[in-house]
């Protein structure tokens, strides 16, 4: 049997010398034109090395700056949720009044009651929407801390009301201090116990007070409106030929969009021209605008104190 040739093997290798012989020949012929432009590749290469990390430096602060500029989107409520959280919001401001001004005990523990439901419920969306002010949870915390507190003042209310010839006048000034008759109706005697105090009164009581401010300021058949289901307006009162349709808010803050919302929508339903908002605080920016807009005439703290200067 014949072997097989084994001459590839050499010829590759004879090849490859070849190769580096000719490679070595030219480095030696062009030693110094290598070694120049080796020189100037090395030289581009460090210049070019503080470039490129000032770019990247700014590409990092550029990405950083984006990132401040436009932070993460937080959740969005919907419409309906602000709708339900403004509605607690509304609650708990008038359970909070009732706390305050009833002279009822029955009615004070059922509404703290209510009230620590209800910003329980509110705390719960604390990390969803941004509340003005203190949290629901930390006022939660501190009427609790509080609540014997309020049922000294709710007991010394009732005193007061129980004793009315132990209330000094002279502590209120500027305000009606009507006497009691044995006429009057338990209405009417109830609102003078209050000794003119309009911020402490109830809600149904402020309507009447504000009834009565009405009548001594020239208004003409003056009616309170059924204390529920009012279509937004408390009382009807006529002047000058002009029905007014006006809402009472006995408020411990400021008066907002929906008083005027309610004033408005009951105009047509008790056939009234002039729609105001009767309120023992102030309106806020968007209660005004609104109310511009609707034509509605907005009567704050100090509206109410010139009708009763008026009506002395």
């Amino acid at each position: 049997m014949a072997r097989s040739n084994d001459t590839d093997g050499c010829g590759t290798a004879f090849i490859l010398l070849v190769v580096v012989y000719a490679i070595v020949q030219f480095i030696k012929k062009n030693y110094i034109t290598i070694c120049i432009v080796l020189g100037i590749i090395a030289l581009i290469i460090l210049l070019a090395m503080p470039y490129s990390r000032k770019k990247k430096a700014e590409s990092s602060l550029s990405s950083k700056s984006e990132q401040t500029s436009n932070p993460p989107q937080k959740y969005q409520p919907s419409e309906a949720q602000l709708n339900y959280v403004n509605e607690l919001l509304e609650r708990a401001r008038h359970l909070a009044d009732i706390i305050n001004t009833t002279m009822d005990r029955e009615k004070f523990y059922i509404s703290f009651d209510e009230l620590n439901s209800v910003l329980k419920c509110l705390s719960q969306f604390e990390d969803r929407i941004s509340f003005s002010g203190a949290l629901p949870s930390a006022i939660l915390e501190r009427i609790n801390a509080q609540k014997q507190a309020s049922i000294d003042s709710l007991e010394r209310r009732i005193k007061e009301a129980e004793c009315p010839e132990q209330i000094d006048p002279d502590i209120v000034s500027g305000n009606i201090v009507p006497s009691v008759s044995e006429n009057d109706s338990p209405i009417d005697r109830r609102i003078q116990m209050y000794n003119g105090k309009y911020d402490y009164m109830d809600g149904h009581d402020f309507e009447y007070f504000c009834a009565d401010l009405l009548r001594r300021n020239g208004f003409c058949n003056v009616k309170v409106t059924q204390e529920s289901n009012d279509q937004g307006v408390d009382i009807v009162a006529e002047k000058d030929g002009i029905l007014y349709g006006i809402q009472c808010k006995r408020y411990s803050s400021d008066v907002g969009n929906k008083a005027v919302q309610e004033v408005f929508s009951g105009l047509a339903f008790y056939h009234c021209h002039v729609g105001v908002v009767l309120t023992n605080q102030h309106f806020t920016k968007s209660a005004i605008e609104l109310a511009q807009v609707n034509r509605v005439l907005l009567w704050d703290r100090e509206k109410l104190e010139i009708l009763i200067k008026n009506a002395q």
